[in-house]
């Protein structure tokens, strides 16, 4: 439930509310810059970013691959199930921390790209 609670502050606070693109069935969508890390490699982006609102799949989040963000060397699909959300206010970003035996330990951090709604 608090994986949820995070995605529910994440999405609905004032500063990020007016900038993610709401679907006819709950979904959010946005771009957002990307900060990930795992063992003592850091890489930053900018890519866009879905997340599931409803269903079975509440909660998932996935990121669209790109230069930076390729799926063959990093998770870029998460789920409630497997992974622990944070939302932090001081910034209001959503934070993604997991376990995999692909990256070890690794920390993904979400920040709303402002002004930047079409996606």
């Amino acid at each position: 439930m608090e994986n949820h609670n995070a995605i529910n502050n994440f999405i609905t606070n004032t500063f990020n509310k007016d900038t993610i693109e709401i679907d006819d069935f709950g979904n959010a969508r946005f771009m957002a810059i990307i900060n990930y890390s795992y063992g003592n490699k850091k890489i930053n982006s900018i890519s866009k970013v879905k997340i599931i609102r409803n269903g079975y799949q509440d909660g998932k989040i996935d990121i669209d691959e790109n230069d930076e963000l390729n799926i063959n060397f990093l998770h870029l699909s998460f789920t409630p199930n497997f992974q622990d959300y944070k939302y932090n206010s001081n910034n209001h970003s959503l934070t993604i921390n997991g376990t995999s035996k692909k990256l070890g330990k690794y920390i993904l951090e979400i920040l709303i790209q402002n002004g930047k709604k079409n996606v």
